[in-house]
């Protein structure tokens, strides 16, 4: 739906209209938000291998293996002390939700 500079496609006719476009994308991300909820709900009471991000207010930011920064969902945990940026870190998932997972701190490193 995106004209990219440089694209081609930007030439082409019959562009879709802006309206349908963000109607389309809102349809999209209703269905992509449950899915990610489902999926998210299933690692509670699992133990996942996060790599620590950033400590920010008292609190871990992590991501999963698989997981990119900046795209997908965080897991977050109380902040312990001798946790740094770039540990990786076992962490016990308590909760989630539709796209972030909340855990405690089982195993350092």
């Amino acid at each position: 739906y995106e004209d990219v500079k440089g694209a081609t496609s930007r030439e082409l006719p019959g562009k879709v209209p802006e309206d349908v476009i963000e109607d389309r994308w809102n349809r999209f991300m209703e269905v992509a938000q449950r899915i990610s909820a489902a999926r998210l709900q299933k690692k509670i009471g699992t133990t996942q291998t996060v790599i620590v991000d950033a400590i920010a207010d008292g609190k871990l930011v992590c991501r999963t293996q698989g997981d990119a920064p900046e795209v997908d969902g965080n897991a977050y945990a109380p902040a312990k002390r001798g946790i740094r940026v770039g540990d990786m870190i076992q962490l016990e998932i308590t909760d989630a939700d539709d796209y972030d997972l909340y855990g405690l701190v089982i195993e350092t490193k």
